[in-house]
């Protein structure tokens, strides 16, 4: 069974020198056995090339028994253009789209895929979820980590330190999270995020990405003053 494994630049130079001196159909044919190919992290290339170089693998790869897995993130990935001829794959039709990432869209879902992973965690130190986090706190902890296991895991370290800092109450016992453990130390996750923003966005696409960002920022940070506002004004019950 043979695995190739190309770098995305290497991958996207082949491309565009036509694969010429480099692996054509009749190479792979030779090939004594199985084969799978992985491209990773294929966003990095430009998207208005994206459907072209998977055209190209596909013409190279087809008919022969080597299977092609491509890694990327699903809205910055252009697989197929509409066209006489069509350009690319064509999800569904030629190749099957497994999505790998947990998003808030199904909450419930995500969450259990969440509190699994840190359920594994706490095991080895005889903790359970509910003597660890509130019930308010691990809502908070999957909404504030966009469903992403890596952020969720460091945002529930930092929110347990907040909380074994503290004196205990009746509302805010000492070493359990709760909600606003998470909001408190949610923001200087913030910064990172933007930094990572930077690195993983095209040059084309960081500027307005950031806009949007700061956009959604300050609409939901003016829906909640705007809240506490109404709130404040309501008149108290007789």
């Amino acid at each position: 069974f043979f695995f190739f494994f190309f770098k995305q630049k290497t991958a996207y130079e082949i491309y565009q020198c036509d694969w010429s001196s480099d692996v054509c159909s009749s190479d792979l044919a030779r090939l004594n056995g199985p084969a799978l190919f992985v491209l990773d992290d294929f966003y990095f290339i430009p998207r208005a090339e994206q459907a072209a170089v998977l055209g190209y693998l596909h013409q190279i790869l087809k008919g022969l028994d080597i299977w092609m897995k491509i890694g990327g993130v699903e809205h910055r990935l252009e697989t197929f253009v509409e066209g006489d001829p069509p350009v690319g794959l064509q999800p569904y039709h030629d190749a099957g789209l497994i999505r790998l990432d947990a998003t808030l869209r199904d909450f419930n879902h995500t969450r259990n895929f969440l509190e699994g992973i840190l359920g594994q965690v706490l095991n080895e130190t005889g903790v359970t979820i509910e003597t660890a986090i509130t019930e308010t706190g691990r809502e908070r902890l999957v909404l504030a980590s966009g469903g992403v296991p890596r952020d969720y895991l460091a945002l529930t370290g930092a929110a347990l330190q907040r909380a074994s800092k503290r004196d205990g109450a009746p509302n805010r016992p000492h070493n359990k999270i709760n909600a606003e453990d998470v909001s408190e130390v949610a923001p200087a996750f913030l910064d990172q995020k933007e930094q990572d923003l930077k690195l993983d966005a095209s040059v084309d696409d960081v500027d307005r990405l950031r806009e949007r960002f700061n956009d959604v920022v300050d609409r939901k940070s003016t829906r909640l003053n705007s809240s506490h506002t109404d709130i404040s004004r309501m008149p108290s019950s007789a």
